[in-house]
């Protein structure tokens, strides 16, 4: 767990500080232009809603989207910085499981009403941009989950069962095209299940890094596209390393 959580704060610090690129930060689906053959880092945060499931330790990249009342849920959750208090945000969690059709949950509070409430209006897509699900569909970009970490401490979800319910991750998405793409994550993008026995888990996008693609000169070299790059070397044998230990321990679940 803690190796997991420094090569992951690595790579998202790393990459974001050093890609050289352009930021947007966190609004609602906001929309980017990603050059050809450029790559962009997006930071999103998400919510398990497969009540009765155990808190993800890794998500593979997201493959659609989720209900509409739990887009419309994560929406506001969102915009109303529910993920900044703790106990908000558990209550808030309550509520997509409640909407996912769980039972024999906590009732919750005010908060648990004001995000069922809310869950009636699916939040429009931004006009004129591609989102990301759709462009990874039609092949124009490639797409991988680098980093994903549970947010604050496990709780108590229900009476004798502590897990963590919400996490912050980072996307690697890579323009295939010739030409540039303006493009979205969709609030309430699905992330599948990287194993048996994990929760699903729907997310928001919160800020994205696009990369220049340009490499240093002699005459003005900047030591961090270097580490960026030693960064990336270290971790991705890592990375494919857990990748396929979570694929041997969902065999043997299933078996």
């Amino acid at each position: 767990m803690g190796l997991r959580r420094l090569m992951a704060g690595l790579i998202a610090v790393v990459l974001a500080s050093s890609l050289g690129g352009q930021q947007a930060q966190a609004q609602a689906s906001q929309t980017f232009n990603l050059p050809a053959g450029g790559r962009a880092v997006i930071s999103f945060e998400a919510y398990c809603f497969d009540f009765g499931g155990g808190f993800p330790q890794a998500v593979p990249p997201p493959t659609g989207l989720a209900p509409s009342n739990i887009r419309a849920a994560i929406a506001y959750i969102q915009t109303s910085n529910l993920s900044g208090d703790a106990t908000k945000a558990l209550n808030a969690q309550y509520a997509i499981w409640r909407l996912a059709g769980a039972t024999g949950i906590p009732q919750g509070d005010a908060t648990t009403a004001a995000v069922i409430a809310a869950a009636k209006i699916t939040p429009a897509d931004p006009a004129n941009a591609t989102s990301i699900i759709n462009a990874k569909n039609a092949g124009t970009i490639d797409m991988d989950t680098i980093s994903w970490m549970p947010l604050g401490n496990a709780v108590q979800i229900t009476s004798g069962v502590f897990d963590h319910f919400h996490g912050r991750g980072t996307l690697v998405v890579r323009n295939r095209t010739q030409g540039q793409l303006t493009l979205f994550m969709p609030v309430g993008t699905a992330f599948p299940k990287a194993y048996t026995g994990a929760q699903r888990v729907a997310g928001y996008f919160t800020g994205v890094t696009i990369a220049t693609g340009t490499l240093p000169n002699t005459a003005s070299f900047s030591v961090q596209p270097f580490l960026a790059l030693l960064a990336v070397l270290l971790v991705l044998p890592i990375h494919f390393w857990r990748k396929r230990r979570e694929q041997l321990i969902g065999r043997r679940r299933v078996v």
